[in-house]
């Protein structure tokens, strides 16, 4: 029998967000499990976002400087709640999106400090922001040129078959992407995903706690995703790790020392965590 996350249990992750974390994370609980407001999501979010309408300071990326990385976390938010392309705060971020691709290279940094950028991020490394860019402007793409957007989605294509069992958050990228394309070009993805899934993801117990590793349910996060019937097994024996493992005080645990960003990234992984819970029916009603 699946082990669930009791009301009990919930109702400590829940005070966990609401006193010890970011108020980002605050209004995403609110959202998804109290009916909470789009609206209060997207202010909060506006908070990381720069004049140029990059995002920085949200845990991937630089602090300081708006940057590919932080785009990319802020653009899986404004996906969950799938927000509209009317809100300034898309437009901008497509916006910036468009204007920090370098040509020459058809590359994004991951952040600004990144120039000149070492061999493996154009190669291998590749995906990692950029394939999960591009997906972001497939979710927006009335306001993308169309010959921009079919320019780098070809491109990321080509990149393909760069992808290696190393590359745990290029695969992660890369079936973002694949969500967002037709058919063809999607099997094309999750058909090389397959290929290295097994030597990227973790599946012992003992590690998932305390060592930092690429888990199942990143690649499956859903009941719908494209590895789901692949990858069933270890996704819910991974979350139920995540249940059997919840700290006193009520958040997932990091199992990699985050330093500085300690306090963000419990923030942020335990909604996460919720949010995988949630849509593998593993919280009790």
């Amino acid at each position: 029998m699946t082990i669930k996350l009791t009301k009990d249990k919930l109702r400590l992750a829940r005070e966990y967000i609401m006193t010890k974390g970011r108020n980002l994370e605050q209004e995403i609980y609110k959202f998804h499990f109290e009916n909470g407001s789009k609206k209060s999501v997207i202010h909060e979010l506006e908070r990381y976002q720069g004049e140029n309408g990059g995002f920085k300071n949200l845990g991937e990326g630089e602090r300081l400087f708006e940057n590919a990385m932080d785009t990319n976390m802020a653009f899986q938010i404004l996906h969950a709640i799938n927000a509209s392309r009317n809100e300034e705060i898309v437009q901008s971020g497509v916006n910036y999106i468009m204007k920090s691709y370098d040509k020459d290279l058809k590359y994004w940094y991951q952040n600004p400090k990144d120039s000149p950028v070492e061999y493996y991020m154009i190669t291998d490394k590749w995906a990692n922001p950029c394939a999960e860019l591009i997906a972001y402007l497939h979710d927006y793409k009335e306001l993308v040129p169309s010959n921009f957007l079919a320019e780098v989605t070809e491109g990321a294509m080509k990149k393909l078959s760069l992808l290696n069992k190393d590359g745990w958050f290029a695969s992660l990228c890369f079936l973002r992407l694949a969500d967002r394309l037709e058919d063809s070009l999607r099997e094309k993805i999750i058909d090389k995903v397959k290929t290295n899934i097994f030597d990227i993801i973790e599946t012992r117990k003992e590690i998932w706690s305390n060592e930092y590793c690429a888990k199942p349910f990143w690649y499956a996060p859903s009941l719908q995703s494209p590895l789901y019937s692949l990858l069933k097994e270890h996704v819910i024996t991974c979350l139920e790790n995540e249940i059997l493992t919840q700290s006193d005080q009520g958040n997932f645990i990091l199992n990699w020392e985050a330093g500085s960003g300690e306090k963000e990234w419990k923030s942020i992984v335990t909604m996460e965590v919720l949010l995988v819970l949630k849509n593998y029916d593993m919280i009790s009603n």
